[in-house]
């Protein structure tokens, strides 16, 4: 091999030894020695990859570079993926590779990554997820609520406060007595009845039957 190309990213096709073989594989790699990838297609064809043909039954095949990127430049990366994705666009043959195209970078990734999201929360199932995703997110929401209302509810009943606590609190009778016992039972229903259906979703979430109520 060449090694003014060894520190470089390379983009590949692979061909069957067959002429009447039109399948094609188009690839990239950041190996030093392209012979590593290739060992490794080889070495995936005899694992049972189905590679259409391409590797007769010794594990070989044509194979020619068709790019190159050097590390050194600025996002190689990026711009190995473009030209990946170029030649997969370009080439002639019936290209055999499952995941194409590949991303430009991370936000074009994303994008793709969010519309695939977006489809599967529009089926069934996605819509299902979602709402175990709210329930979930609305429990935790009452479960915060209803923290510092116990706290307080506690406080009246304790006993053992000093005196000037005391004071205040009987200050306040009415709220500890009916404004914070009637808020913490309001949530507390909202947030028992977001339990109860999200064990009707998913009764693995309650695996002894124990729904979070209180």
């Amino acid at each position: 091999m060449n090694k003014k190309i060894g520190n470089h990213g390379k983009v590949y096709k692979l061909t069957s030894l067959d002429k009447d073989n039109d399948h094609v594989y188009i690839g990239s790699t950041s190996s030093y020695y392209f012979c590593t990838r290739l060992c490794q297609h080889a070495e995936s064809h005899r694992n049972g990859k189905d590679y259409f043909g391409i590797f007769n039954e010794e594990g070989k095949c044509n194979s020619v570079i068709l790019d190159t990127v050097s590390k050194t430049e600025d996002d190689w990366l990026s711009k190995l993926r473009k030209l990946e994705r170029y030649h997969l666009s370009n080439q002639t043959g019936k290209c055999i590779n499952i995941k194409k195209p590949c991303y430009y970078d991370d936000n074009e990734r994303k994008e793709a990554h969010y519309k695939v999201v977006r489809k599967y929360h529009q089926t069934p199932r996605g819509k299902d997820a979602l709402r175990r995703a709210s329930l979930k997110h609305r429990i935790n929401q009452y479960n915060e609520k209803l923290t510092p209302l116990g706290a307080d509810m506690n406080l009246y009943l304790d006993v053992n406060m000093d005196a000037e606590q005391k004071i205040k609190v009987l200050e306040n009778k009415e709220y500890y007595l009916t404004d914070c016992k009637d808020t913490f039972e309001i949530i507390k229903n909202a947030r028992n009845k977001c339990v109860m259906e999200l064990w009707s979703l998913d009764p693995k979430l309650f695996p002894r039957g124990d729904e979070e109520t209180v």
